[in-house]
């Protein structure tokens, strides 16, 4: 065979014709840099337990190869090993291995399977750039290190099992890890305590985000009130999200049962409806004082225009009149309005609670702007848009707990956050209007395929914007949600709506289909 082969070092290997497998000699103890760089015709090669190193780009561009196993004698791949292996489907690496090295497996767009073992420690960067075919990729704890980009273009459930609190890759945000750690806790996993206190502490911070996911997993709802973490209002929530399952709601009663007396949990009832009875009972005539309504044609609702009352916490009635309440307008409790009395801008601006019924399903643009006092809003999941600026300049935004604001029915609205290299959230099922609009550190960016509707200017004056990944459920791409990026990529499934999208844009658009 065309093996170069000196003091047991592998150097070339030529491709000849016809030759689909290979088995390297037990003589050779390394395969050197591009050893078989380039060898499009094979498709298996068998590499003995002699070997102890493999160089860098050693198999790169061998883009028949589907198989090949790594012995446990290999302690180092180099760089780029195996970039470009377009029809590799999986791969174990051993545990004689330390570090999966920058661009090892990058644009291995077959791969669907990987094992990493407890052994590694560091990841590099793009070490699984574009591996679109990853389904599931599970990073053991030992790993401290992770490189930019490392899954970047990758569409994988990634499971982490150590401390959430320190996972070392700013790509995946940490609260998607902790389904896949309560799930493993609730199942009798065992972890470190330093990694059960750190995991707990962080889940409890994160309540709020995480209720949906507990209504409809049995493994949330076991966890949250096993830890106690639950009030009367969360309860009550959970009660309205629960839909069939008869597991997740026996869970929920037996906790409530337990944890609340039919006093207590009457007595808050009873000073809910206390509340709500004297904002049913006004008439059309004492709601116009409050409101400047408008006649929402499209869905038979009223549209609050413009609110005039002095009351610091609002709760938005559900029904005016004969009718529902379906919008709120543009700059409705914004101080900002136009021809605004200084007295009422005043008053805005001391607006600390809004409550909104799940009557509304649309929140216009700057609905919100400028409440300086505002700290506690409560979007229902009826909301499925919501403009530009809406929450702008309001305490309530500036210090929501996480980089991706998301609220109503998955509307993420902005992206607060620095780093250049983002997964968006699979809670997310629209990108707002200018969601991302300025957000100049921003180099690469993936879409998951909850989302549907891209809105107007969502990514503009991302002057760093290189790349965003669009999956095929994106079906609504408003205008100019590119302006201003230079040199973007776009990567789509050919024939989707993003591809055609960025085909109408060629000449300011480059397309990589998939």
């Amino acid at each position: 065979m065309g093996f170069i082969i000196r003091a047991k070092k592998l150097l070339k290997y030529k491709e000849e014709n016809g030759v689909t497998e290979v088995v390297i000699p037990d003589s050779v103890t390394s395969i050197k840099d591009e050893a078989f760089k380039g060898c499009k015709g094979l498709t298996s090669i068998t590499i003995p337990d002699s070997v102890t190193s493999i160089g860098g780009g050693a198999f790169e561009g061998c883009k028949g190869l589907t198989s090949i196993t790594i012995p446990d004698s290999v302690t180092s791949i180099g760089y780029g090993a195996f970039h470009g292996c377009n029809s590799l489907t999986s791969i174990t690496i051993p545990d004689s291995v330390t570090s999966i090295e920058n661009r090892t497996f990058q644009c291995c767009k077959s791969l669907s399977s990987i094992t990493i073992p407890d052994s590694v420690t560091s990841i590099g960067y793009k070490a699984f750039y574009c591996c679109f075919s990853l389904k599931r990729i599970t990073i053991p704890d030992s790993i401290t290190i992770i490189g930019n980009e490392a899954f970047y273009g990758c569409n994988a459930k990634i499971l982490y099992y150590g401390s959430i609190k320190q996972w070392p890759y700013k790509g995946v945000r940490k609260l998607d890890f902790v389904e896949s750690f309560i799930e493993s806790y609730v199942s009798g996993r065992k972890f470190s305590d330093e990694v059960l206190k750190d995991n707990k502490s962080y889940i409890k911070s994160q309540k709020k985000k995480l209720l949906e996911k507990v209504a409809k997993s049995t493994a949330m709802m076991t966890y949250f009130t096993s830890e106690k973490l639950l009030d009367i209002d969360d309860v009550e929530k959970l009660e309205n999200r629960i839909d069939s399952n008869v597991e997740i709601y026996a869970i929920l009663l037996d906790y409530k049962n337990k944890n609340f007396s039919s006093d207590f949990v009457d007595k808050h009832t009873n000073d809910k409806i206390e509340k709500e009875i004297g904002i049913k009972e006004r008439t059309l005539t004492e709601w116009k004082k409050i409101y400047t309504l408008e006649n929402d044609d499209k869905n038979g609702g009223y549209i609050l225009k413009s609110y005039k009352d002095e009351n610091k916490e609002i709760i938005i009635p559900d029904t005016i009149g004969k009718k529902k309440v379906t919008a709120i307008g543009q700059y409705c409790f914004s101080p900002d309005q136009e021809r605004l009395s200084k007295n009422i801008g005043a008053i805005r601006k001391k607006i600390t609670s809004v409550l909104i019924p799940d009557s509304v399903t649309n929140i216009g643009d700057n609905a919100f702007y400028g409440c300086s006092s505002l700290t506690s809003i409560t979007i229902p999941d009826s909301v499925t848009s919501i403009g530009s600026d809406a929450f702008e300049n309001t305490p309530w935004l500036k210090n929501y707990p996480n980089d991706f604001v998301v609220v109503g029915n998955g509307c993420l609205i902005k992206y607060k956050g620095k780093d250049s290299c983002i997964s968006i959230p699979d809670s997310v099922t629209s990108i707002g209007e200018s969601a991302f609009n300025g957000c100049s550190s921003l180099t690469n960016i993936t879409i998951p395929d909850s989302v549907t509707s891209i809105g107007y200017s969502a990514f503009r004056n991302c002057s760093s914007l290189t790349s965003i990944t669009i999956p095929d459920s994106v079906t609504s791409i408003d205008y100019w949600f590119f302006d201003d990026c230079k040199n973007l990529i776009i990567i789509a499934k050919a024939g989707s709506y993003a591809a055609e999208y960025a085909h109408q844009y060629k000449e300011e658009i480059k397309l990589i289909e998939t």
